[in-house]
């Protein structure tokens, strides 16, 4: 599955996209007017979606943690609810990091600081059978394995994050803005809000 989450500022994806991409991207865009005409109705959607699906409701789910329609307590528990298959895996990384991003300054403080635990202290299930896995387990901090391979986009990390933040920022993965940002990083190439 692609992207359903556009460049900020670009054109929405479009709705004969590949395979199943350019159906949930309709899907969305129609999410988007509903919850403009009838929020609660958008709301009770959202709210039916099932939790243990990780692919189309995955995706969907991500996209609301994304919205304001949902409130930023609901959505940082829709995200720290995620499985690790979910939150780390490649298939939705892109979408999920951009959602993240997009509500971090919505975020209470307790939010951030679990959201920020997650990140340190999870990492996507590999099967230690899986080559290479042990290698890579003990190379890299318990987190970023999923964030080390990817570029692209940049994650949001708080100075007091520790050494997963020294770690992502020596990889060039995230530039930590100074304590009038809140410490929150800046996404290369991404305009977002900053607290000060």
């Amino acid at each position: 599955m692609e992207t359903t989450r556009p460049e900020d500022g670009a054109a929405p994806i479009a709705y004969d996209s590949y395979g199943l991409t350019g159906p949930i991207a309709l899907f969305l865009q129609l999410m988007d007017r509903l919850a403009e005409v009838a929020p609660n109705h958008a709301r009770t959607e959202i709210a039916n979606w099932p939790a243990d699906d990780h692919h189309i409701f995955g995706r969907l789910r991500i996209w609301a943690v994304g919205q304001p329609i949902v409130t930023p307590g609901e959505s940082a528990n829709i995200l720290l609810g995620f499985p690790d298959e979910i939150f780390w895996g490649s298939e939705h990384q892109r979408d999920l990091l951009y959602a993240l991003r997009d509500r971090w300054d919505d975020f209470s403080a307790e939010d951030k600081t679990r959201v920020e635990l997650r990140l340190r202290t999870t990492t996507y299930p590999w099967s230690d059978s899986a080559p290479g896995v042990k290698a890579r387990k003990s190379a890299l901090p318990p987190r970023s394995s999923a964030l080390a391979h990817k570029p692209r986009p940049r994650v949001l990390v708080r100075r007091r994050v520790g050494n997963v933040g020294a770690a992502l920022r020596r990889k060039g993965l995230v530039r930590t803005l100074g304590r009038g940002s809140g410490g929150i990083a800046r996404t290369r190439g991404a305009k977002h809000r900053q607290s000060g």
